[in-house]
């Protein structure tokens, strides 16, 4: 295992290590703790009185893959109840290098019905994120990202389009927990390949 994904916290700090035997000793070989309230600020109105908000999730994928090794994840908050809706461990495959204008959309299963006059019924239901990339790859590792496809073949893994969970907002928008719909490989140069993905949360 060389990653962790810890999904849709509720905490102030998260902390992933891993401990593993070495030389017959019980050693931690990895720590790593996210702050997760964020401030952003964009006025000093903002910076005196404008809300914390956090982050939800935390995404590492350079855990020391060690054979005999031991993941810890601790979550703590200053008040309130912890909650955490995944834990995903397992070893990352890269597709590619996401390239500009990648989206995220919405499937909205809420309803909105009118009667005769045009009064609307409104009934709230789940909203399931969805985000569309593109990946630029080398044509050499073809071979390994069909293996994935095939793999995640109505699977479910998580999906990221930066690697590193302190980018900001778009972090979060482009992270998926769930599978894909279109996975289209597209042959653009005798070198290179775009990867289409079209991913959707489960």
């Amino acid at each position: 295992i060389d990653s962790c994904a810890v999904i849709n916290t509720n905490a102030t700090y998260v902390t992933i290590s891993v401990q593993a035997v070495i030389s017959g000793t019980l050693t931690t070989v990895y720590t790593n703790v996210k702050t997760m309230p964020t401030r952003p600020t964009r006025t000093w109105y903002e910076y005196f009185f404008g809300p914390f908000v956090s982050d939800p999730s935390m995404v590492k994928f350079d855990l020391p893959p060690y054979a005999n090794g031991t993941i810890t994840i601790t979550q703590s908050r200053t008040q309130g109840e912890i909650s955490c809706g995944a834990v995903v461990v397992g070893m990352y495959k890269q597709l590619g290098f996401t390239q500009q204008q990648p989206s995220s959309e919405a499937l909205n299963f809420s309803s909105v019905n009118r009667d005769i006059y045009g009064n609307a019924s409104m009934i709230k239901r789940r909203t399931v994120p969805k985000t569309n990339q593109v990946c630029w790859a080398y044509n050499t590792d073809l071979n390994a990202i069909r293996q994935v496809r095939d793999d995640l073949n109505a699977v479910a893994a998580v999906w990221s389009g930066l690697d590193n969970d302190e980018d900001g907002d778009y972090f979060e928008t482009l992270l998926i927990l769930g599978f894909y719909r279109t996975f289209t490989m597209n042959m653009e140069t005798p070198l290179n390949a775009m990867i289409q993905l079209e991913l959707e949360e489960i």
